[in-house]
């Protein structure tokens, strides 16, 4: 099953135009030789292909806005694994990743003081006034960046569309998203103003 799980993979990399597999050369299926180095290469292309496997699922999950690469070669890799090793990569991949996003999320401030010091960082003078009423950002503001909608929570009076505009504007200049929408509402709820980011 090794030997013939490592031809399927030479055979994918080859048609993914890649160079490489082993040797460059796959034995043929009734080969005569040592049955130990057979199964040495077949383990040894199990393992390339799993790391490269890791690597590429890896990058997909840090770059998930993105969409999924389906023409990195490294996707190869992953459709050459047996179905429970490519499960087990991902299932490990998806917990590490988890892990790592729950330790940044202990470390970093909130969302509203991010807001805050990106706009002190790179906003305009008027900006960074504005900025100041800011009282609470909400929503997911994940990594998904498709349909992110967020609420931006103000101590503005009803009546102050300009500065919720203005906060708004700021927004945008923080944060991206394909089709994300922000709302920002005045201290009694009302909405100030709204905008695409």
């Amino acid at each position: 099953m090794r030997n013939r799980l490592a031809l399927g993979f030479c055979a994918m990399v080859l048609a993914a135009g890649t160079t490489g597999c082993g040797s460059g050369e796959a034995a043929p299926a009734g080969a005569t030789g040592t049955p130990d180095a057979s199964v040495d290469a077949s383990a040894s292309m199990l393992s390339e292909a799993s790391a490269e496997c890791r690597r590429w699922i890896r990058n997909e999950l840090m770059e998930a806005k993105d969409g999924a690469d389906y023409d990195d070669p490294a996707m190869l890799s992953c459709r050459a694994l047996p179905k429970e090793e490519n499960t087990k990569i991902v299932d490990e991949e998806l917990q590490r990743s988890m892990s790592e996003l729950y330790a940044l999320a202990k470390v970093t401030k909130t969302e509203t003081e991010r807001f805050q010091r990106c706009i002190g960082r790179i906003g305009t003078a008027d900006e960074k006034v504005a900025v100041k009423h800011v009282i609470k950002v909400e929503g997911p503001i994940g990594p998904s960046r498709i349909a992110d909608l967020a609420d931006v929570h103000t101590d503005y009076s009803r009546g102050q569309a300009s500065e919720g505009q203005m906060i708004a504007s700021a927004f945008t200049t923080c944060y991206k998203s394909i089709a994300g929408l922000v709302t920002v509402y005045d201290k009694d709820g009302g909405v100030l103003a709204k905008k695409r980011y």
